[in-house]
């Protein structure tokens, strides 16, 4: 399987002007030679202040952000993964998204674990999906620190971790790398950089195999697409090219 991943940088500008990266990350990577099978993107492509509270333009699961995106995802025939805040009725989740190449979601995830954090409501349980790429699992923001949901993945047999991730910093690299090689399982974490208050949130977007290995990364904090080619039908295999 060909992987991209997507650092977007949340600096403050406009829903529209992030949104519109993040989009320009997919062009991009569908663009590289060869094509990737999936793109992942960070968590809050949508609206990163969120997360600090601002929960004014939360959209449905499928609103404008999801069919943006969904429109690349067919027009490329690609996957794309992606996280936004979602909310339904009158509460507020950290959502991922998985879209098939024709757009249609393919599994939706709500971020277990938020039981104290305010403005987030929290899902129950990791849930898989079987695509011609192999059985995937989202993770979202800390589940991807989380023994437990590594545990639940490799419990149902997923093939890949796809995490989507806003604010975090290389220092807890090591955190997924033990996590990887426990469970001998590859992953593709997509990060979305803060620099508006968060100068410590730099990297974090990176690409393991199943040992462990980091075998693309990107260490600072702008913006970045990297691309790998990930052998899951045997999890000690993976190149970059």
């Amino acid at each position: 399987m060909r992987v991209a991943v997507i650092q977007l940088v949340d600096d403050g500008q406009s829903r529209t002007a992030l949104l519109q990266s993040a989009l320009d990350g997919i062009d991009e990577a569908a663009e590289q030679i060869p094509p990737p099978d999936l793109v992942v993107l960070p968590a809050f492509a949508d609206i990163a202040r969120t997360r600090s509270g601002d929960i004014t333009f939360v959209e449905r699961i499928e609103g404008p952000t999801s069919a943006a995106c969904a429109q690349r995802a067919r027009s490329w025939g690609i996957f794309v993964a992606f996280g936004m805040a979602a909310r339904d009725g009158g509460q507020v989740f950290a959502a991922s998204l998985l879209l098939d190449s024709d757009g249609d979601i393919r599994l939706q995830h709500r971020q277990t674990g938020n039981e104290g954090v305010k403005h987030l409501c929290s899902g129950k349980q990791v849930k898989s999906a079987e695509t011609i790429l192999g059985r995937l699992v989202l993770l979202c923001c800390e589940e991807i620190y989380e023994p437990e949901c590594w545990a639940q993945a490799a419990a149902a047999g997923a093939k890949l971790i796809v995490g989507t991730h806003c604010g975090c910093g290389p220092e807890r690299a090591l955190e997924m790398a033990n996590l990887s090689r426990a469970h001998r399982m590859p992953a593709a974490i997509a990060n979305m950089t803060i620099k508006k208050n968060r100068p410590e949130s730099q990297g974090g977007s990176l690409i393991l195999d199943s040992t462990g290995a980091r075998i693309a990364e990107v260490a600072n904090n702008e913006y970045g697409v990297m691309a790998t080619t990930l052998d899951l039908t045997n999890k000690s295999n993976s190149r970059l090219s």
